[in-house]
């Protein structure tokens, strides 16, 4: 490709020394280097380590212990309190969307004493109607704040559950 050395040195945030170490062998890179020169040079990572390599999957045992562990702590104590939370917030919501509606069905069909309340011309009925209103929109608000939470865990879920997934299985190389 004809990069110089210091032109892979600032591509990859490092000084010239540390790729003339690479190229000499008398330092050899991480595997996060590994793959970013691959991407920089266009190339597989087998043909960077210069020889012809046979990749196998192997399954690391401590790593699923340590995550059967860890996993296991981690439900018991975060995952159940926020399980918690978000049914009381979701119970919360509930209760200030259906209160509004609740009291808008008895007003229009004239069940209770509410309807002579909200018509009646008093002060309080005018009140009443506009905290009912904004209790509404209350609810409306945390059913929003809700949804963008029940994104958020997902979001962190599935990335936490593809990071354990490449800790248990890992990649070697076979040399010939």
């Amino acid at each position: 490709m004809g990069l110089t050395q210091q032109a892979v040195a600032n591509s990859l945030f490092v000084t010239r020394q540390t790729v003339s170490r690479w190229e000499t062998g008398a330092r050899e890179p991480s595997l996060t280097v590994l793959h970013d020169l691959s991407v920089l040079y266009k190339v597989p990572i087998s043909e960077l380590i210069g020889q012809g390599s046979i990749t196998e999957k192997r399954i690391n045992f401590f790593a699923i212990l340590g995550n059967i562990v860890f996993d296991f702590f981690l439900i018991a104590t975060i995952g159940l309190g926020t399980l918690l939370v978000l049914l009381i917030g979701w119970m919360i919501s509930g209760c200030l969307i259906l209160g509004p509606l609740y009291a808008a069905y008895m007003w229009l069909f004239n069940i209770g004493e509410l309807h002579f309340v909200l018509f009646s011309y008093h002060p309080e009925g005018a009140v009443e109607v506009f905290f009912y209103v904004l209790t509404f929109l209350v609810g409306l608000f945390f059913i929003y704040v809700m949804l963008f939470v029940h994104k958020l865990l997902y979001r962190m879920a599935k990335s936490y559950v593809k990071y354990t997934l490449k800790t248990i299985r890992y990649t070697t190389i076979k040399k010939n």
